[in-house]
């Protein structure tokens, strides 16, 4: 089937602008599995939307919504255990902009693997190269920033790119057009991670190489026999499934846990309004969680520049944790023993509001964090 991106001599401008957003009819029709998760990104982007409930989430997504539908925070997706935000992070974006550049993509280079491995194969290689990618840029973000949140299916559609430059080079050879266009696309991708670097703007290279790796993978170890209709419409059950299993993970911590939604600095932040308000549990229960996601990064040494300077707000930030966490002891005085070993509780045992002007000690902080 003919690419959406080229044209032919009868086409005015107009035509050619419609088709290329649009693509040639029935570019979509035979890739159900394509359709699906066009739709399913553009369904979870509506529930940001609901859950922002303001005009101008459209442009600018706030953490909070983003953490909350499952965004890849590295220190809750690999400390916490949060690994189903593995998944569903693929399937959240942080703009209008960015859901439209990525389905965009989708829509492009999705029918062309679909068509030749069909749903089932597709299906499985997009969920398993975002989960890849996304672990990649967990990682990346664990052992490098403190302030690591990725979101997005590029990740995933790196790895239709990756798949489909197996693909094109198993049918094709290395210079046939599919080869050659994928070739062109990843090597667009690379040069915006590398000029992205040091600029404001930022691409989770980590992501995409992950995804492209996972994509590739997966292709090469793909046959040319096709499983068995009935095995296919299992799998995609099953692939179905793990979807709806995800999003309800998802929803449940999001529902119970009101630290999902923060990052470090918004937890310590929880932890001392618990503390004014005389709530001992969720006092210490925000201060543990802000801990959590305070460290000095791993490989912090590649940028020496930076390094001194982060280490030394991450040094700031552990000490006044600290600090909270002997005015919670202090103020919690039904508390004899420490904390961890307490039953669930005696952290509600103490009611009594802490002193204005503690609180407002403390409150201090938070603008520095």
């Amino acid at each position: 089937m003919r690419s959406p991106l080229t044209s032919t001599p009868t086409e005015d401008w107009a035509e050619r602008l419609v088709r290329f957003f649009a693509g040639p009819p029935g570019w979509l029709a035979s890739a159900p599995a394509t359709r699906v998760l066009i739709w399913l990104n553009v369904f979870v982007f509506a529930g940001q939307i609901l859950y922002e409930r303001r005009p101008s989430a459209l442009m600018a997504m706030a953490d909070h919504t983003v953490l909350a539908f499952g965004g890849n925070y590295a220190g809750t997706t690999l400390l916490e255990g949060h690994i189903e935000n593995l998944i569903a992070s693929c399937f959240v974006h942080g703009s209008l902009l960015h859901l439209f550049f990525n389905m965009f993509a989708l829509r492009n280079a999705g029918p062309l693997v679909e068509y030749a491995v069909g749903p089932f194969r597709f299906a499985v290689m997009y969920l398993m190269a975002g989960a890849i990618g996304s672990a990649l840029s967990a990682a990346w973000g664990y052992f490098t920033e403190l302030e690591w949140l990725s979101v997005g299916a590029s990740g995933a559609i790196c790895g239709v790119l990756g798949a489909a430059l197996v693909l094109g080079w198993r049918m094709q050879g290395l210079r046939g057009p599919l080869t050659r266009a994928t070739f062109r696309w990843l090597g667009t991708l690379v040069l915006l991670g590398l000029l992205s670097t040091g600029t404001g703007f930022r691409i989770d290279n980590a992501a995409h190489f992950g995804g492209v790796l996972g994509g590739a993978l997966q292709a090469l170890l793909w046959r040319k026999r096709r499983p068995s209709v009935a095995f296919q419409q299992v799998a995609l059950g099953v692939c179905a499934l793990f979807l709806a299993t995800t999003a309800w993970t998802v929803h449940l911590r999001s529902k119970r846990d009101p630290l999902v939604e923060l990052r470090a600095a918004d937890r310590f932040a929880y932890a001392l309004e618990a503390l004014e308000a005389g709530d001992c549990r969720e006092a210490w229960r925000g201060i543990q969680g802000a801990k959590r996601l305070v460290w000095v990064p791993k490989l912090a040494q590649w940028r020496p520049h930076a390094l001194a300077e982060e280490t030394r707000r991450v040094v700031e930030n552990q000490h006044r944790i600290q600090t909270a966490e002997r005015a919670i002891l202090r103020h919690c005085k039904e508390l004899q023993e420490t904390p961890a070993s307490m039953p669930t509780a005696s952290f509600s045992l103490s009611r009594k509001p802490i002193e204005n002007n503690l609180a407002v000690h403390y409150k201090e902080s938070i603008q520095t964090f």
